[in-house]
């Protein structure tokens, strides 16, 4: 299996003796770049991992040569043209090949495939101090482009497009729109967050107040709440008491006085100005309303005692009088 010749003539002779040898598909091929940063033998040395990982070791023999670049293209193209066997190895086939394995072909395979060649790439530009590393997919959404080729890349540096290279540049202006969006929309979250971090504003916080209390009122319905109502009548009551003039209290001492001027006055003074009595008579009402308020039951027994004590005070002026005379 070590000879290129022998192995090549075997795979033949085993597909000559297929059911269908005029369509048989003798092996597939992978194209695998390889990292430029690295030289000649880390290079060989990362391409022998992935054959024996995604390849020898599920029983595929593998052929595989490491191209360098063109000296007319990019100096960068390093790549290995990798052929893997269809069929099982059987000893005991002459040819040394069994039935065909289906799964190797098969998406799935494919896939975890790629997932070996991105694995041990990484692996190799780590060990080699490279902090770049390559994704068959991208986490953020970007599309990969796709591999051009010698051809493809020979016209595309003599100006003629190619349908990959089409493809490739019209991946990469999606790709572009995408880390604009993204970029746009990191600010938008950005900006969102400090908005959130600023304190409401007065009235904001003012009708959150509202609803709690709207929805607490609904959740306990049997609450007594005329507390609530009698203090918004008190402050309705207040404010009107500051929009309106307020007129002086009554003074008791001018109430007294006219209590004692009415009609258990005392005897001898002075009788009321006959207009002034003409004026009460044609004004009864105004002159009612214009009357002190009523006394408590205290104050009333204050000033029959206060009257009391006046009449005996001016008994005896009135005496004093007499014998001075």
């Amino acid at each position: 299996m070590r000879d290129l010749e022998q192995l090549t003539n075997a795979i033949e002779r085993r597909e000559d003796r297929s059911t269908r040898r005029n369509e048989a598909q003798l092996a597939r091929e992978y194209v695998i770049a390889l990292p430029h940063e690295l030289d000649a033998q880390q290079r060989e040395h990362l391409l022998k991992n992935i054959i024996k990982e995604g390849a020898t070791r599920k029983g595929m023999v593998a052929m595989w040569a490491i191209h360098e670049p063109d000296r007319e293209g990019d100096n960068r193209n390093h790549h290995a043209h990798v052929i893997l066997t269809m069929r099982e190895i059987d000893p005991a086939d002459p040819d040394g090949f069994g039935e065909k394995a289906r799964d190797w072909n098969s998406k799935k395979e494919m896939a975890a495939f790629k997932g070996i060649v991105e694995r041990e790439t990484n692996k190799m530009l780590e060990r080699a101090g490279v902090h770049e590393k390559i994704a068959f997919t991208w986490s953020d959404g970007r599309e990969t482009t796709q591999h051009m080729g010698h051809d493809a890349a020979q016209l595309e540096r003599q100006g003629i497009a190619t349908r990959i290279g089409n493809e490739n540049r019209a991946i990469q202006a999606r790709n572009a729109e995408r880390q604009q969006i993204k970029a746009e929309l990191t600010a938008i979250d950005s900006q969102r967050a400090a908005i959130e971090q600023e304190p409401p504003p007065l009235a904001l916080r003012r009708l959150e107040a509202y609803g709690e209390r709207k929805a607490a009122r609904q959740a306990n319905p049997t609450r007594d709440y005329s507390t609530l109502r009698e203090t918004h009548a008190q402050v309705a009551e207040a404010l009107q008491r500051g929009h309106t003039p307020q007129t002086a209290p009554p003074d008791r001492s001018r109430q007294e006085a006219e209590l004692l001027r009415g009609s258990e006055a005392a005897p001898g003074d002075a009788p009321k100005h006959p207009a002034l009595e003409q004026r009460e008579r044609e004004a009864p009402d105004k002159t009612a309303a214009s009357s002190p308020p009523p006394l408590d039951m205290d104050m009333a027994e204050r000033i029959k005692r206060n009257r009391a004590l006046l009449r005996e005070e001016l008994e005896r002026e009135r005496e004093r009088g007499g014998r001075e005379r």
